[in-house]
């Protein structure tokens, strides 16, 4: 199973599972590996048959911490520093935006709305540095500028603050995550699912409601709905809420519910089914 977002997920949890895609039903093969129990329930319920359901975890979390246990190097440390970022003064914010189109569920208006509400972080808050990841490729965008027009004038806008940047959607998510405080994603980008796979900081932040009532809503804390609920969350976790205190909120409201494991070694728990 990889990050697809799957409709249990992005939909209000008001029946058995009415949404779901065609695509991932009438699978046969010996072994699903899954990123949670969730993930797994869905796939149970959509005419699936295999012979092994494996609660593997998130492998993505594994490369956050490798990079941050230096297992995998990188000189991402390096160019932050040449953007400005000083880890002694500032706070690192990871965010990452979706996919948008007028004719999807994320429209242009709602990908404007959550830059909107990230540039006004910026500006209320002067000790954090923003890196926002692209998903998909600028020239994408340009090609249909009549409509994503100011979306990528705040993109611009962005990246030419003195504490913002823009990286290219080919950079690597798991080395930005791996340097950074807190991750903030649109929902339900896997990146936040990654973050907390790997016991990082993370949130979704849905600027135009489409998401309330959803699965990952009725976790306290991990999801906000306007700009004024973003910053209360975005202070909580960058200045008050302690390491200890975290690790305690993920055990007790993250842990199973997003992920069984929590630790970042799905990958390791790969290796070792394919040597079994």
């Amino acid at each position: 199973m990889d990050s697809n977002n799957f409709p249990c997920f992005s939909f209000p949890e008001i029946s058995d599972c009415q949404h779901r895609l065609g695509y991932y039903g009438f699978i046969y093969y010996d072994y699903l590996l899954s990123w949670s129990p969730k993930a797994s329930e869905y796939l149970r319920r959509s005419s699936n048959d295999f012979k092994h359901w494996v609660d593997m975890g998130c492998l993505w979390a594994s490369h956050i911490k490798l990079i941050r246990d230096q297992r995998i190097p990188s000189d991402f440390n390096v160019r932050l520093l040449k953007r400005g970022y000083n880890k002694e003064s500032m706070k690192l914010i990871s965010v990452f935006d979706s996919t948008y189109h007028d004719y999807i569920k994320t429209t242009y208006v709602d990908g404007i709305r959550f830059i909107e509400d990230i540039l006004k972080l910026l500006e209320r808050m002067p000790d954090v540095f923003v890196v926002l990841k692209e998903k998909r490729k600028r020239a994408n965008l340009e090609r249909l500028a009549a409509k994503s027009g100011e979306l990528l004038k705040l993109y611009d806008a962005l990246d030419r603050h003195p504490r913002g940047w823009c990286l290219a959607f080919q950079e690597d998510s798991s080395e930005l995550m791996a340097f950074s405080d807190l991750t903030i994603s649109y929902p339900y980008s896997s990146t936040t699912y990654e973050a907390l796979s790997a016991r990082r900081k993370a949130i979704w932040h849905d600027p135009t409601h489409k998401f309330r009532n959803t699965f990952y809503d009725g976790i306290p804390g991990l999801v906000s709905h306007s700009y004024d609920e973003l910053a209360q969350r975005v202070d909580e976790l960058l200045f008050q809420v302690e390491d200890g205190h975290y690790d305690a909120y993920l055990n007790k409201y993250v842990e199973g519910a997003i992920e069984s494991h929590l630790e970042g070694n799905a990958l390791a728990r790969f290796r070792q089914l394919l040597r079994s």
